[in-house]
């Protein structure tokens, strides 16, 4: 049971940081066009890199930018929540937790490569299956996003949009 809630642990804490980065990418040139006058961003309007009044409101931004985080976990369920989603890519790939680092180094001493690489791959593969769940509770936590965390997000480093849905 023990080993089971470690994976489980493993595969969340994969997801949310492979969704934070694919997600935060459909949004990245929309967060640029404010980012020269930071401080103007939901303050009475934004300002656009020439510094000319865009003429959005907290509202229209804070729904832009749920928009374009909605479309990247959409884009992180096509590519991750199918087989080799995880396993064939290297940027989101589960490895073996550093805690059995011992067993998977023991097991590939004595030839059994194919056992630690089995389990490895039952990682990845959960985590594939958890995929199109994940979406629904990364879907809920931009849904109830509100205009102070989408102008955290705004403000924030290139991580911000990562680090809003790990609190969520």
């Amino acid at each position: 049971m023990k080993s089971g809630k470690i994976a489980a642990i493993s595969i969340t804490a994969s997801l949310t940081l492979a969704f934070g980065p694919v997600a935060t990418a459909d949004w990245n040139s929309f967060k640029e066009l404010f980012k020269a006058k930071s401080s103007e961003i939901m303050d009475g309007g934004a300002v656009s890199q020439a510094g000319e009044a865009v003429g959005l409101s907290s509202d229209e931004i804070a729904r832009g930018l749920k928009e374009a985080l909605g479309k990247g976990a959409q884009s992180a369920v096509e590519r991750l929540g199918k087989p080799d989603g995880f396993l064939s890519n290297v940027d989101v790939k589960i490895p073996m937790p550093e805690h059995l680092s011992v067993v998977e180094k023991g097991l590939r001493t004595l030839g059994q490569d194919a056992r630690a690489d089995q389990f490895i791959e039952s990682m990845n593969r959960a985590a594939e299956r958890a995929v199109p769940e994940a979406a629904a509770v990364f879907g809920d936590a931009i849904g109830k996003m509100s205009i102070d965390d989408a102008k955290g997000i705004l403000q924030g480093g290139d991580n911000a949009a990562t680090e809003y849905l790990k609190r969520s």
